[in-house]
């Protein structure tokens, strides 16, 4: 019984985190973090849709919006970098 109910919580828990990254695609937060990452893309040649190149991006993107946008999340943005990919 206990591993029935461990197992409604997990998937109540991943409908829950897919809903709250909906909010997130919504986001001031995502939207930098698009143009930011596919502008640095395009300087730098890379492809987002390899690993290494996406995290490049991701984390020249993060640096850079802290400089220049400090306002926001970035907690948040790293909380859904996964997703993200």
């Amino acid at each position: 019984m206990e591993n029935t109910f461990n197992l409604k919580k997990f998937l109540a828990e991943g409908k829950l985190l897919k809903e709250d990254f909906q909010d997130f695609k919504e986001s001031d937060e995502m939207g930098w973090m698009e143009v930011t990452m596919e502008e640095i893309s395009e300087e730098q040649n890379l492809d987002l849709k390899y690993r290494s190149d996406f995290d490049i991006a991701f984390n020249e993107a993060l640096n850079k919006l802290k400089d220049e946008h400090p306002e926001l999340d970035f907690d948040l943005i790293e909380k859904y970098k996964e997703n993200m990919f």
